[in-house]
């Protein structure tokens, strides 16, 4: 496998992918550049969303995961144009 764009999905992911700790919230959405030399996306990891308690909060915080994902389809477009 050639990716172009890896996800890195919640803390145990990006730790995976970073080769150390880093904070999920702090780099939500940026584009970093993983130990494998590969472009890598950073967001939360789904389950977070069903452990959030209030309704509205989680209602929220799907909302920005959605837009994690739209954010990852534009990056996967603009990368495969590239090419």
């Amino acid at each position: 496998m050639q990716p172009r764009l890896i996800v890195a999905l919640g803390a145990t992911g990006l730790r995976a992918l970073m080769g150390r700790t880093m904070p999920v919230l702090a780099n939500r959405g940026q584009t970093l550049t993983s130990v494998f030399d590969i472009p890598t996306f950073v967001t939360v990891h789904p389950s977070a969303l069903l452990r959030i308690p209030e309704p509205e909060d989680r209602r929220q915080a799907f909302e920005e995961f959605v837009g994690d994902l739209k954010k990852i389809g534009r990056l996967l477009v603009r990368l495969r144009d590239a090419a």
